[in-house]
């Protein structure tokens, strides 16, 4: 007798004696189960798709929150007579150490809780900033090469994102216009918004978030190692643009790779899920 025949003859024998209704309900339900899986499969991801969507706008919001609350203050003390006053009266180089313009700019920035608050002549040298006494002080800085400054002294008002050149710290640099009665410019006020904090919930929240600017160049992120990468490749001329302005830093913008690992359904609008390597 061959034992090995056994099993399998007890299994078709069990499957003998199993009434008709419930073999052909088990076959109904594999059948379902094949047809739905797709469906349910394409539900779930989209249910998770719903989701990352709200927790983005969250993300956005808090951002937004975050720079609109500066946002008008460049513009606000580019009109106060302090500070016109201050660029009007002008006389030689700036001079370092403490100022009566340097001391009202710490008073506003503290008050503000800005980063940091500095104005500047039409050249673009700082005369007075709330960090006059750091060892890392804009007092004698000339910034003029900033789009920031550019913008400002072209009657726009300035909105950059930048490594500091002097702290190396980054942040958001909002500027604006200081003009005389006359309707002359005098230079520029510039308030740095530091992000940090921002970033660090972004963190803490366990989600992957960047955000990048015009160019697809990650600035802010919930990962550190993100920074300053690129998503695409940079074109000779950005490259150029970006040693000038050292927007973000000295070192050149490198590639962020882009991994494919998992390819969704293609009725979805996102088929990809991607992961970032530095």
């Amino acid at each position: 007798m061959d034992f090995r025949r056994l099993p399998l003859r007890r299994s078709k024998a069990a499957l003998n004696r199993l009434p008709f209704w419930l073999l052909l309900g088990l076959l109904a339900v594999s059948l379902a189960l094949v047809v739905t899986q797709p469906a349910l499969m394409q539900h779930e991801l989209q249910r998770a798709q719903t989701d990352s969507v709200q927790r983005l706008g969250a993300y956005k919001t808090s951002l937004l929150a975050t720079i609109d609350r500066h946002l008008y203050l460049p513009g606000v003390l580019a009109s106060d007579p302090r500070i016109v006053e201050a660029l009007d009266g002008l006389q030689g180089p700036p001079q370092g150490g403490r100022s009566a313009g340097s001391d009202l700019l710490r008073d506003l920035n503290q008050k503000a809780e800005s980063d940091e608050i500095f104005l500047m002549d039409a050249r673009g040298v700082t005369h007075f900033s709330s960090n006059y006494d750091s060892q890392t002080s804009f007092v004698g800085k000339n910034y003029g090469f900033r789009p920031y400054f550019r913008d400002a002294m072209a009657g726009k008002p300035g909105f950059y994102f930048a490594v500091g050149a002097t702290s190396g710290v980054p942040g958001l640099f909002l500027s604006a216009p200081v003009q005389s009665s006359a309707g002359t410019t005098l230079g520029v006020i510039v308030i740095k918004i530091d992000l940090g904090k921002l970033e660090q919930s972004w963190a803490a929240s366990g989600d992957s978030v960047w955000v990048t600017d015009e160019n697809g160049i990650v600035f802010l992120a919930s990962n550190s190692r993100w920074h300053y990468f690129s998503l695409h490749p940079i074109s000779e001329a950005l490259r150029s643009e970006l040693s000038d302005t050292r927007q973000y830093g000295q070192d050149p913008v490198p590639l962020l790779r882009r991994q494919v690992w998992l390819r969704l359904p293609r009725n979805l609008p996102q088929r990809r899920k991607l992961v970032l390597r530095p």
